[in-house]
């Protein structure tokens, strides 16, 4: 398992150098102004990275590129890591050990989808939707059973802070549903941006944090 949980390690570190590494090459335009130059951190999304064509029109290859496959490189160690986790811990759920797999499963199948359906493409632009709410969605029930599961191990912290985490992207998914809209204003579109990125490398963190809890969890077992 310590294998697994090292290259998870090193693929979230790698998509987070992605997602900065693409902003440069980002070609222009944001929600509500089409001409703006390159990538703003406070105004753009980050799924702004993997359009193909830009909001200001113009091809958008290299960022693109860049994101997807930081993106999809992640994607097969996070889905590997959290499909084989759940047997280091001893819960007799049978149930719970399900949901904790098909949720973690579709987390994953999520995020594929988002980076399939390219946000700038009409046809796809419901599904691109679909895809990030409910991905979001499944992880932040992934994140609410592992802290349960690290609860039951005595790993209290560990519980604590996944457990802010969940209940932190639940409350994301409330925000975008009720919080003020990104396209009627700036500081609307400004305010979702960023708690967009903060959400993000919030998971990526508590994804981090998560291998350190099952390396520690597996040395105890042995």
């Amino acid at each position: 398992m310590s294998s697994i949980t090292n290259k998870t390690r090193q693929y979230l570190i790698f998509y987070t150098l992605c997602i900065f590494i693409a902003m440069p090459f980002y070609e222009g335009g944001h929600l509500l102004d089409s001409t703006t130059n390159g990538y703003n951190f406070f105004r753009n999304f980050v799924s702004d990275l993997g359009r193909t064509i830009s909001l200001s029109g113009e091809r958008n290859f290299t960022s693109f590129a860049i994101f997807s496959t930081g993106t999809l490189v992640l994607l097969g160690s996070l889905t590997r890591f959290l499909f084989l986790a759940v047997s280091e811990f001893s819960i007799n759920s049978r149930l719970l050990i399900s949901i904790a797999k098909i949720s973690a499963l579709y987390s994953c199948v999520g995020v594929l989808g988002v980076v399939i359906t390219p946000v700038n493409i009409p046809s796809l632009y419901a599904l691109h939707i679909f895809f990030a709410i409910s991905m979001t969605f499944a992880i932040g029930i992934t994140l609410g059973l592992y802290s349960y599961f690290f609860y039951k191990e005595n790993f209290t912290r560990y519980s604590i802070l996944i457990l802010v985490s969940a209940l932190s992207i639940l409350a994301y998914l409330l925000f975008i549903e009720y919080g003020p809209s990104a396209r009627e204003s700036l500081s609307g579109l400004t305010l979702h941006a960023s708690v967009q990125k903060y959400i993000i490398l919030m998971m990526v963190a508590t994804f981090f944090y998560m291998t350190r809890g099952v390396d520690l969890l597996n040395n105890k077992v042995q």
